[in-house]
């Protein structure tokens, strides 16, 4: 009588492949039963990063670009800017062109912080496109910060005030919210 080089176990028929005990193989090959489920590791990632953008980042978000959507509508960017009242005013005696650039771009940050919050549910609901409504809001949002300030050193004539800081921020999280959200792409399935 053969035994289980593996549990020790009788081996009823010497012919056998694998042990009916522990299934290891007898002739040293891996076991593949034909019945046996596949084992599949569910790998856990932290959701600490998830949590804060539904909860308080594409809020925060929002709120500020729809602040400045305002400021931008009505010109007190300008009067915030340089601390005085009535600055708009000056600005676009000066540069006409300026308050239609204003206006258009007012809109499209108030646009831009309505679908932030639309984003925000589509992640919450772990949406299937919520990760890609993320990434497409940071996207729009250095697009559109690019395209303004591109306008306006165009009708200022000066590029030296350039604000290259938003759109690098939001380059920065377009790359890290595609990693993050790459490695958790099965949990957005509905």
């Amino acid at each position: 009588m053969a035994f289980c080089g593996s549990c020790g176990a009788p081996l009823p028929d010497e012919n056998l492949k694998f042990c009916p005990k522990c299934g290891a193989s007898t002739d040293g090959e891996t076991p593949t039963p034909q019945n046996s489920i596949p084992v599949i590791e569910e790998v856990k990632y932290p959701m600490k990063w998830f949590k804060f953008l539904i909860y308080f980042g594409l809020f925060v978000g929002a709120i500020a670009n729809a602040a400045f959507g305002v400021l931008y509508l009505t010109g007190f960017i300008y009067d915030i800017s340089s601390g005085g009242e009535g600055v708009h005013e000056l600005v676009y005696a000066f540069f006409s062109n300026l308050k239609t650039v204003d206006v258009v771009f007012g809109i499209l940050f108030i646009a831009l912080a309505v679908f932030g919050i639309y984003t925000r549910f589509r992640l919450a609901g772990y949406k299937k496109n919520g990760p890609a409504c993320l990434i497409a809001t940071y996207a729009a949002s250095a697009i559109i910060s690019f395209a303004y300030m591109l306008i306006v050193c165009i009708i200022l004539g000066d590029f030296s005030d350039s604000d290259f800081g938003s759109i690098v921020t939001s380059i920065a999280m377009i790359v890290l919210n595609y990693i993050y959200f790459k490695k958790r792409k099965s949990l957005f399935t509905k």
